[in-house]
């Protein structure tokens, strides 16, 4: 319903021509679709939006909407791609998927830093000494190494997780509106390092150049990351040990 709506330069356009009615509705559909809202919930915005404009409040027509068409524009750039999905569903192992997201921003960077998924943990945690399985995750722009690395930084304090040297360039870009990764890789986990991802964050930002939280002030924000995990009774029917409480990933 929302695929040929317009976007924000031309909803500015047409703020000076609609009337108040249309111009109130039109702009809610936009911020709607940007935000996922389901209709009905848009079609009452509009008509609380419309009820305010038609009972001749001092503030004009022309200037609500340009105030509207801002804050649309700001919506939808705050709407980072998720990039990677980080998926915790088979035990004992970790399998990073790319998505079809773009990059938010320009940049290139050394392949031995990598990317880096702040707050990816809730805390401390162990090392990680991770086995890898199999997989060709690497950035779109450059070559798989069939070969990508993962690390956490600070001997297991550092609360976020490095992807690194999964290219067979020593540099590797990205390119904002450009598709940002592709591929998948697989990696073997101890009950330690899988537990410890398990209990940390459901979803956070990719930065890059950067390995560790430190390098967050000097890198860019590529988009963020979702993480996917398996439900607490499927854990339990298999033995593990670490019970409903042990899945308690932040949303």
């Amino acid at each position: 319903m929302f695929n040929n709506l317009p976007n924000a330069a031309t909803l500015k356009n047409l703020s000076t021509n609609l009337s108040q009615k249309v111009c109130a509705r039109v702009i809610i559909l936009y911020i709607g679709s940007r935000l996922n809202i389901v209709p009905n919930q848009i079609r009452l915005g509009s008509a609380g939006i419309c009820s305010f404009l038609e009972k001749g409040e001092k503030m004009q027509a022309k200037k609500m909407c340009f105030g509207l068409v801002a804050a649309a524009a700001l919506t939808a750039g705050a709407q980072a791609d998720d990039l990677l999905i980080v998926d915790l569903s088979v035990v004992n192992q970790v399998t990073i998927s790319a998505t079809t997201g773009n990059s938010a921003a320009d940049a290139s960077g050394s392949d031995s830093i990598g990317v880096y998924l702040a707050d990816f943990y809730s805390g401390p945690g162990n090392t990680l000494a991770e086995t890898f399985i199999t997989g060709n995750l690497t950035n779109a722009e450059n070559p798989s190494d069939l070969s990508p690395n993962l690390f956490r930084g600070g001997s297991g304090t550092d609360t976020g997780l490095n992807i690194w040297s999964f290219s067979s360039d020593s540099t590797v870009t990205f390119t904002a509106g450009s598709l940002a990764f592709v591929g998948s890789a697989t990696w073997a986990l101890s009950a330690a390092e899988y537990s410890d991802m398990l209990n940390g964050n459901s979803s956070g930002t990719i930065y890059f150049p950067a390995d560790t939280f430190d390098d967050i002030p000097s890198a860019v924000a590529l988009g963020t990351y979702r993480v996917v995990v398996p439900s607490p009774g499927a854990l339990s029917l298999i033995g593990l040990g670490l019970g409903a409480g042990a899945i308690r990933r932040r949303r």
